[in-house]
């Protein structure tokens, strides 16, 4: 597999694995359900870390939005992944 292709992880392991190895790579997950402080009490978003070349970015908001993005370590990036899956965000691939 060619360094330049993207590759989508569902786990934090396989996304560890691919940052050890230098390959670009993303991990995302996606909530849609019911939210009590949303005025239409209903949220349909996702949350996502990207890395490539040394580097995280973590990029999040509603989905078809390009949303909000921000630098983040691969430790901090992962810990805040697993506090969305147990919000109940769900890991979706691509």
């Amino acid at each position: 597999m060619s360094t330049h292709q993207t590759v989508h992880c569902t786990s934090t392991r396989q996304a560890r694995a691919a940052h050890r190895e230098g390959r670009r790579w993303r991990l995302r997950c996606v909530f849609v359900g019911y939210n009590p402080d949303n005025e239409t009490r209903h949220s349909d978003k996702f949350w996502q870390l990207e890395g490539g070349g040394g580097r995280v970015v973590r990029r999040w908001g509603r989905r078809g939005a390009s949303g909000q993005t921000r630098h983040d370590t691969l430790c901090e990036g992962l810990e805040k992944f697993s506090e969305k899956l147990g919000k109940g965000y769900r890991v979706a691939v691509a």
